[in-house]
């Protein structure tokens, strides 16, 4: 592969990572909007329905984070090898500069993925709770 391959690949990978995270933020914040609104009236079939759906595309989108992630990680470490043999043009990024960074970078996105799903649900039960009790 040559290093303009590689370039155009972790640039490709970089912008699906980009688009995933934008597609789970959005279906969350709708997520909370709409527990914030409706938690207290749905019936629990309904509350199933809603939480299956919600987790499903979370989970997936999720798992898609840490796949494509994974995936950048590798194409960092190819960038930091070839940068060790003399490709310089390699070094725009981050992560092929500081191997650590990029790790951490990664990690960190997984774990604000993770974060907002559970406090997405936390907030649905906390907000039907709350509701309920006001009434």
């Amino acid at each position: 592969m040559t290093d303009y391959e590689i370039a155009s690949l972790f640039a490709e990978y970089a912008s699906i990572l980009e688009q995933t995270f934008i597609n789970y933020i959005s279906v969350m914040f709708a997520f909370l909007v709409a527990s914030y609104l409706v938690a207290h009236r749905l019936s629990n079939a309904m509350i199933g329905v809603v939480l299956v759906l919600y987790s499903a595309f979370a989970l997936n989108q999720i798992a898609m984070m840490f796949a494509v992630s994974s995936d950048l990680r590798g194409l960092e470490l190819l960038m930091v090898e070839r940068i060790s043999q003399g490709a310089e043009e390699l070094r725009f990024h981050s992560g092929a500069r500081n191997p650590l960074l990029g790790l951490l970078l990664g990690v960190s996105g997984f774990f604000a993925m993770v974060g907002g799903f559970v406090g997405s649900l936390w907030f649905f039960f906390l907000q039907r709770v709350a509701t309920r009790n006001d009434a």
